[in-house]
């Protein structure tokens, strides 16, 4: 499944050559070591190497859908930016949570399961759980960062995803032109109607 989700992520990167550049040269090599992990286990370098780029790629096409988002000079909110912010909302998740993965892996011990819940070890699922959680800010505690860097990307990820939303929201009103907003409904009666 992440195979098809960055070959598809790495279609959506075709508006500039450099960054489609960038972005191949970060997918393509998490795609290898995709399809290796199907057949073998990686080892420990491979592995981490593995979330490294990920979690890298992931960054990267946040940030240029996130650039895209905010620095466009269109001045109308078009279905493409709403989209837009969707993905770079999910794609922060998916960072975050690779990122955690990493941590874990680099220094095992950096995440605290509750073992009155499982006795299993964490997994990627475990993470991007945690991101998401920590993303929205709902904050459970049954997946706690004990290690020092850990806590400190989970409280800088709680802060990006409050201020992510907030320049959304932001950014989206001040483009948003209400005559653009009757047109659309118009079109939409006009279609269903």
């Amino acid at each position: 499944m992440t195979s098809l989700g960055l070959v598809l992520i790495a279609l959506t990167l075709r508006r500039e050559k450099w960054v489609l550049r960038v972005g191949v040269g970060l997918g393509l090599p998490c795609l290898a070591l995709n399809l290796l992990a199907l057949w073998q286990a990686p080892g420990p370098v491979l592995d981490l190497l593995g979330h490294a780029l990920l979690a890298a790629f992931y960054g990267f096409t946040a940030a240029v859908f996130l650039k895209h988002i905010l620095f466009s000079h269109s001045m109308r909110v078009e279905r493409a930016t709403l989209y837009e912010s969707a993905c770079v909302y999910l794609l922060l998740g998916l960072f975050w949570g690779t990122l955690f993965s990493f941590i874990e892996h680099l220094s095992p011990g950096s995440f605290h399961l509750d073992l009155a819940l499982t006795d299993r070890h964490l997994d990627w699922s475990d993470f991007l759980y945690h991101s998401f959680v920590t993303l929205t800010t709902l904050g459970y505690g049954d997946l706690v960062p004990v290690a020092p860097m850990a806590r400190s990307l989970t409280l800088l990820e709680a802060v990006v995803g409050v201020f992510y939303v907030t320049a959304l929201v932001a950014r989206l009103v001040s483009i948003y032109r209400p005559a653009d907003a009757e047109r659309e409904r118009r079109r939409c009666e006009h279609d269903h109607g």
